[in-house]
């Protein structure tokens, strides 16, 4: 079981960083509480995005920076499905072990 849920949880963040470099195509228009100022440099693309995937991760959810789009709302849509059905399967199976199911 540790072994699984180590992969479950390896695979849960490389979609994060895979979802990372997805919303990086989107610049400060797509988004509400990015600024043109605050989104120039790379870095700063880098740390708005991920601070706005860690708190969707998270699911915190603070709401500063939220689509603005059609496009990156379908998006966000999509990131918010896979975070779901990702946490309640890392969860599922953090808790439940094949030895704890009988079947009578």
């Amino acid at each position: 079981m540790g072994l699984d849920l180590l992969k479950k949880i390896l695979i849960y963040f490389s979609a994060m960083f895979i979802f990372l470099f997805i919303l990086l195509m989107y610049d400060h228009t797509h988004w509400n509480g990015i600024d043109e100022k605050n989104d120039k440099t790379i870095s700063e693309k880098l740390m708005n995005r991920f601070y706005f995937l860690s708190t969707t991760f998270s699911t915190a959810g603070y709401g500063d920076i939220t689509p603005k789009s059609n496009v990156t709302r379908c998006f966000i849509i999509i990131i918010q499905l896979f975070v779901t059905i990702g946490l309640f399967e890392i969860l599922h199976s953090a808790t439940v072990s094949e030895d704890s199911i009988t079947l009578t």
